[in-house]
């Protein structure tokens, strides 16, 4: 009979350990699930930082073209004006050298 109860207890201790080990599973399997949803949210966050900074960096740069053309543009204008009153210097120079004569 001893042996019969042992038998039942081994029986009955396997059943408990299979149920540890489906239990164990199971909450493994939860905990691999919660790990990539976080991973998977994560990754939405960096991808929408990235879009962000992305957006802002393009903007940065059309600023920093507009403000280029418009610097070229100045310097073109400011380059003529110079032009003009170097041409103006010269005929005021040619007009009092004509005077002296």
């Amino acid at each position: 009979m001893q042996k019969e109860e042992t038998g039942g207890e081994r029986k009955g201790e396997m059943e408990s350990k299979q149920q540890r080990c489906s239990t164990s599973s199971t909450s493994a399997r939860f905990a691999v699930e919660e790990a990539l949803l976080l991973a998977q949210s994560r990754a939405r966050e960096a991808e929408d930082v990235l879009c962000r900074y992305d957006v802002q960096m393009e903007a940065a740069v059309l600023k920093a073209l507009t403000m280029l053309e418009r610097s070229r543009e100045r310097q073109g204008e400011a380059l003529t004006r110079v032009r003009a009153l170097e041409a103006a210097v010269v005929a005021e120079e040619r007009d009092l050298l004509r005077g002296r004569e």
